[in-house]
């Protein structure tokens, strides 16, 4: 993004605010909805995420940092929400698993461009990411799903970028032996 919108962005100008909102929304959706399985539920994250971003936006104080703010911001939207998440009918949960194909399918914001051997793939990368640890799991989706470089990845996850390069460089061999 431009650094100059993002300086106007900082200074609150709603003009600025609103093309850094275009610029972010895709790839910050994809990365909760990645996480959530909920459109509804994402949608909500990332509204939230939006107005804390808008009413906080003069803190930041570097217009390169806005991007892991947002991040941040939402990273610990999704941790409110598991926090205050009912607990769930295991059959159901077993249900959601069985039916993340047809949800995949059916997100027409994400999907309507793909072709067939494209969802299998994502349905297949789901599966790979949910098995993996955390911390792992949550690097990868935030690099390749959000399309973060390294250095965002660190900021988002409070980690040294070393730290980060380390667990995706261990993740990528660990993948290379299988």
């Amino acid at each position: 993004m431009n650094e100059a919108v993002l300086k106007k962005a900082l200074s609150g100008d709603k003009k600025a605010f609103s093309q850094v909102y275009s610029y972010y929304f895709d790839d910050l959706w994809r990365w909760v909805y990645s996480r959530i399985k909920n459109k509804d539920i994402t949608s909500d994250i990332i509204s939230d995420s939006f107005i804390a971003l808008y009413e906080n936006i003069r803190n930041i104080k570097h217009p390169k940092a806005l991007k892991s703010y947002l991040y941040k911001i939402t990273k610990n939207r999704m941790i409110k929400f598991y926090a205050e998440e009912k607990p769930v009918n295991l059959s159901a949960l077993d249900l959601d698993r069985i039916q993340i194909g047809n949800q995949l399918a059916n997100n027409q914001e994400i999907e309507d461009e793909k072709t067939d051997d494209n969802r299998r793939l994502e349905v297949k990368l789901e599966e790979v990411l949910s098995k993996l640890p955390k911390m792992y799991e949550e690097v990868l989706r935030l690099r390749f799903i959000a399309g973060m470089k390294i250095r965002e990845v660190a900021e988002v996850l409070d980690k040294t970028e070393g730290n980060v390069s380390k667990l995706f460089k261990i993740e990528r061999f660990r993948n290379r032996k299988h």
